[in-house]
């Protein structure tokens, strides 16, 4: 998880990611403390972590244009 925060050149990309490594090492556990953390709504955070539940870290950092 480390090495892909590292290689990630999205800013968007990297905060999902930077998400998904608080709740793995369990640094962060609720949605509120990583939507401070991030300085994002909840439901964002919410969205991003149902993203993770259906298309695994691909599908998490998968942004649409």
């Amino acid at each position: 998880m480390e090495k892909a925060l590292k290689h990630v050149t999205k800013a968007s990309s990297k905060e999902r990611l930077q998400m998904l490594y608080w709740l793995k090492s369990e640094q962060l556990t609720s949605r509120q403390a990583i939507a401070e953390r991030l300085g994002r709504d909840q439901a964002t955070i919410t969205r991003w972590m149902r993203k993770y539940k259906d298309g695994g870290r691909e599908g998490l950092i998968s942004v649409k244009s």
